[in-house]
């Protein structure tokens, strides 16, 4: 995993973490500036903070590395495919497409369930209740 966490880092940053092929289990304080609030993060987590936070961060990539990377810039906080769609720039059936099929790179499958049409519609529409 963490090979493929390095990947969405910037090529000039990429380069310090692979030179470094150990992880480095040292703890750094975070705060956040608009909260205030204190995160610890290693080295690498703090990297892949600060490049989430940049406004080019979601471009040029994979639709699987888009939403990778938007979980990433928010913190991995819950969010409706339509929210995933509309900050990736991509059509919600296929942002939902993608999360229900298996994936060679750092997602999951969402888990079966037995929904109908109707709940699977507002799921997609992002009329769910979180």
């Amino acid at each position: 995993m963490r090979p493929y966490l390095i990947s969405h880092l910037p090529p000039e940053v990429r380069e310090r973490f692979n030179a470094h092929a150990t992880a480095d289990d040292r703890q750094i304080d975070h705060i956040d500036p608009l909260t205030g609030e204190v995160s610890k993060f290693d080295e690498l987590g703090l990297a892949l903070r600060q490049a989430a936070a940049q406004p080019d961060f979601l471009d040029g990539v994979s639709m699987v590395d888009a939403v990778f990377r938007f979980f990433l810039r928010t913190g991995n906080q819950p969010a409706s495919v339509r929210d995933i769609a509309e900050h990736i720039q991509a059509d919600p059936k296929r942002v939902l497409d993608l999360l229900k099929t298996r994936s060679t790179k750092a997602s999951a499958p969402i888990p079966k369930a037995n929904i109908s049409p109707n709940t699977f519609g507002a799921f997609v529409e992002g009329e769910h209740n979180a």
